[in-house]
């Protein structure tokens, strides 16, 4: 971006609208949102850039490799997966989940913290913690969650 574009300086010289300082202090890292690249790998990828490879395509294989491996790791673990006798779920799985999903809840237009795990088979009656079938999800979402489960909504309608 040019210092001309109003983006990451104003246009108008030094007159700053509010929330511009921010944009102004990390113009160089600064993309989309929140998201930054630090300036050591900045200079890597534009290193690479220079010797004509395509870091679009480096970066979407890394991307791929990444998800491949987190449904190889799921795949895998679902393969050795016993009855569990409590509906604690497993460090090795909380692991993957958190290495696919972050600490954020798993809806994509969502930014709030993760707080729970949703079993999207019901736990009551698959007995298991398949990680294909977990997502964490903020409170408000696994609400929603439930809600959606018509059943779950008149079993729990029937108890109270």
């Amino acid at each position: 971006p040019t210092s001309e574009d109003g983006l990451f300086k104003p246009r108008n010289g030094d007159k700053s609208v509010p929330g511009h300082t921010h944009l102004q202090q990390n113009a160089k890292n600064a993309t989309e949102g929140d998201f930054q690249i630090t300036d050591d790998i900045l200079e890597e990828l534009n290193e690479l850039h220079s010797k004509g490879i395509d870091v679009n395509e480096l970066l979407r294989e890394m991307l791929k490799r990444r998800r491949t491996e987190i449904a190889e790791a799921k795949s895998e673990i679902a393969e050795n997966i016993q009855p569990a006798r409590s509906r604690y779920i497993p460090v090795q799985i909380k692991k993957i989940l958190k290495k696919e999903y972050g600490e954020k809840c798993s809806i994509a237009t969502c930014q709030k913290p993760a707080e729970e795990t949703h079993h999207s088979q019901r736990f009551g009656l698959s007995q298991n913690h398949d990680p294909r079938f977990l997502a964490p999800l903020c409170h408000n979402h696994h609400v929603i969650a439930h809600s959606i489960d018509l059943k779950f909504h008149e079993a729990r309608m029937a108890l109270a």
